[in-house]
């Protein structure tokens, strides 16, 4: 799971796990929350807990199997911890909780969505989202042409939020002078020759 040109063995392996049933979900669910209540990343892989947490619920939702909404629903629904505390880690969550929407729309969990919407805050939008995909309009959401919202858009490239210890990014992004900084966290992928 997240490796480029494997998609046929991802496939493969989903399916395998799907076959097991609702015991994979238990597995699933019991490597998330071990992941929870890990403290750094692990010194013999040098994974993020936030990376393997976000790869549990994605795969929660990439099994097709209906066990998995109820902790896919009590993921989403979790609370965010405040982002002046640590903007990493409240990164962290939000993509986790996004994915856990995701996984509620594979599964067609429209009933968990709606709640979601219901409680509000920064997962509204993305759970009304995930309702107008079902077949749900819950309000405010519309189908947009791609093409002609992105000819609309003009990219504004000024850094308005430089963070400490990280330079300003360069005026133009793209240019032979700007390079990406890969976080510390995040894992790479070798390609095989």
């Amino acid at each position: 799971m997240g490796e480029f040109d494997h998609e046929r063995a991802l496939q493969a392996s989903l399916k395998e796990l799907s076959a097991a049933g609702p015991p994979v979900v238990r597995v699933v669910r019991d490597t998330y929350n071990q992941w929870s209540r890990a403290e750094g990343p692990d010194p013999k892989f040098g994974v993020d807990p936030g990376d393997m947490r976000w790869r549990a619920v994605h795969l929660l939702g990439s099994l097709g199997i209906p066990d998995a909404i109820r902790s896919l629903f009590a993921i989403a629904k979790t609370p965010l911890p405040d982002p002046r505390r640590s903007e990493e880690a409240y990164a962290d969550e939000y993509r986790i909780r996004l994915r856990a929407i995701a996984g509620l729309e594979k599964l067609k969990a429209v009933p968990e969505l709606k709640e979601l919407h219901e409680i509000g805050g920064v997962l509204r939008n993305p759970a009304a989202t995930s309702l107008f995909v079902l077949g749900t309009n819950v309000g405010g959401v519309s189908r947009v042409n791609v093409k002609t919202a992105l000819a609309e858009d003009t990219a504004d490239s000024k850094d308005y939020n430089p963070g400490k210890g990280r330079v300003a990014q360069p005026d133009k992004p793209g240019s032979p002078k700007s390079s990406v900084k890969r976080r510390p966290d995040t894992p790479t992928v070798k390609k095989e020759r």
